[in-house]
This record gives C-alpha cells, sequence and structure tokens, in this order.
C-alpha cells in the first residue's frame, strides 16, 4: 500500500510505529531514501487521517532515515508499507515429538511392540526442515 506518513516527537522513541491494523504487525516501509522493517507497536493514524491517505505513524528517527532530509521541514512522507508475513507456528499437536503406541501391539509409526503398561510412548523422528525465527 503506497501513502503518506507522519511522524512523532523523538520522546516516543526510534521503534516507534503505528498502523492502521494495530500492534505486531511486522512491514517493510519504504520511502526515497531507504527501507526500514518494522512491527507495529501502536495503532493509528486516526480515521481522518486514513481517509486522507496516511498510512503510518513513524518514529522521527525511521522518518528521517526513509526521507533523507529533516523532518520538521517536510512533515509529510510519501511510503510503500509491505506486510511481512509471519513464520508459520506449528500448531499443538500437528507435530508429535512422542507418540501413544498400544501396548501389545505394533506401534505404526515406529514399528515397536511395547511391553507393558498400559501403552508405552516412543519418541518421534526428528523435524527436519523448520527454521528458527527470532
Amino acid at each position: 500500500m503506497t501513502g503518506l506518513a507522519s511522524f512523532v516527537e523523538p520522546a516516543y522513541g526510534p521503534r516507534y510505529l503505528a498502523l492502521p491494523d494495530g500492534h505486531g504487525v511486522t512491514v517493510r516501509i519504504c520511502g526515497p531514501a531507504g527501507c526500514v522493517v518494522r512491527t507495529s507497536t501502536d495503532a493509528g493514524p486516526d480515521r481522518a487521517m486514513q481517509r486522507a491517505r496516511r498510512v503510518a505513524d513513524l518514529s522521527f528517527v525511521d522518518f528521517r532515515h526513509l526521507c533523507g532530509c529533516d523532518p520538521w521541514s517536510v512533515g509529510l512522507l510519501r511510503v510503500t508499507v509491505t506486510a511481512i508475513p509471519s513464520p508459520p507456528s506449528p500448531s499443538v499437536g500437528s507435530h508429535p515429538a512422542r507418540v501413544a503406541c498400544p501396548v501389545g501391539g505394533q506401534c505404526p509409526s515406529t514399528g515397536e511392540t511395547p511391553a507393558t503398561g498400559y501403552g508405552a510412548v516412543s519418541k518421534a523422528a526428528p523435524l527436519s526442515g523448520w527454521a528458527t525465527f527470532g
């Protein structure tokens, strides 16, 4: 989405970002002098400003980086905001670390035959192909 961004006073901090979808949204914001990747910390701009094509309220530091100028001399900046999807998180139970097997019967996932108790638990094969995001 392309639109206008404003800045907030430096007291809000160097990583402040308000987006219409609220906090927790990770985006790439590009202006004429560069790009930043940020996760929103607040909801905004207000509805009246959104109707006026305002798409983000940026920290003073990010605004200066994106425009390559003195924010006080410009006020508003044309930016492009692109959402960055969150990495998928496995749902509970979708990739179990352990599998319950019937006593006296063959465990379908491992081929083992548990010998005692109500059912033995055996380890499943380790998962592969998952990247760690941090």
